[in-house]
């Protein structure tokens, strides 16, 4: 994506024309996008959403318990958390589809990035990124402390809202995602916007330690990201304290796969820190694709 750069005059212009936008058009061919930024008045914040994003496989026999983790997390604090399920590329038999069982291939290249090169690699599963703030010094956290990780993080204040919308054209086939980030504190580290579609309620092959349950209900999985690299796009780099009050706006036009029920389907949205050692998720959102 082409970043929008501001000097400090012009921020010191758009601070004195509140509210109106200066955008940047970026052509991805078939899909697009276009981002702008500009000052309005300080929102209240929000209450932080936790975001959950667990390595998992269908050939992984310990990964159902990581699945029941996770959903009873959801089930204790409703419209806070954000759960994203990664099948990755890694090496060993355990993320690969159940041999001669699976009918899908849950498997993506962006979250087998995500994995290596956010976490430092994913070798065994299930694990997850707990809004990527290490725990004992590894972001990678085994699933017996999701549960306590995700009650440190509820509490704390995020300086970010985050505003997300999806509305699906049947006419033409097309979603068209917006993402609002507004400050309500000031943020003087680098940002990163990511954003991508989950798909829930997939019928498929999962195995256990003692069996394969072919009708098992795959949910979060990871479908597709929709910011130009795995990692997100950046947030006004060429800023370098985002002050309260300053708003940066991100709009997503694509076409979605044929092969998604997009009934089940979600966008998924969050905002991530960019400094060495420090990838610490500050909001996260989610909404229904259509």
């Amino acid at each position: 994506m082409k970043k929008l750069v501001l000097s400090a005059a012009a921020i010191a212009m758009i601070t004195l024309q509140s509210c109106e936008e200066k955008g940047v058009k970026i052509d991805f061919g078939t899909i697009g996008a276009t981002d702008s930024s500009y000052t309005a008045a300080v929102e209240t914040p929000q209450v932080r959403e936790v975001l959950i994003e667990e390595f998992t496989g269908a050939s992984c026999t310990n990964c159902p318990a990581g699945h029941e983790v996770v959903n009873s997390i959801i089930s204790s604090n409703p419209g806070r958390i954000v759960a994203i399920a990664y099948h990755t590329f890694n090496g060993g038999s355990v993320f690969k589809p159940v041999k001669d069982k699976s009918i899908y291939d849950f498997r993506d290249t962006a979250a087998t990035d995500i994995g290596t090169n956010i976490y430092g690699s994913i070798g065994s599963i299930p694990i997850a990124g707990i809004d990527r703030v290490p725990l004992s010094g590894d972001m990678r956290i085994d699933r017996n402390f999701w549960p306590s990780q995700v009650n440190n993080r509820l509490p704390v204040t995020t300086p970010v809202n985050l505003s997300l919308s999806s509305k699906y054209s049947a006419s033409n086939n097309q979603v068209t995602v917006v993402v609002k980030v507004s400050y309500t504190q000031a943020v003087n580290k680098k940002q990163l916007l990511s954003i991508g579609v989950l798909e829930s309620g997939i019928i498929d092959a999962q195995e256990y330690p003692d069996s394969v349950a072919l009708n098992y209900v795959h949910n979060h999985i990871f479908r597709k990201c929709l910011t130009s690299q795995y990692y997100g796009t950046p947030i006004l780099d060429s800023v370098s304290t985002k002050q309260p009050g300053l708003v940066y706006q991100y709009t997503y036009t694509f076409v979605p796969s044929a092969s998604w029920k997009l009934e089940n389907c979600a966008i998924v949205a969050y905002v991530a820190n960019n400094e060495s050692g420090d990838k610490e998720i500050a909001q996260a959102a989610e909404v229904s694709l259509k």
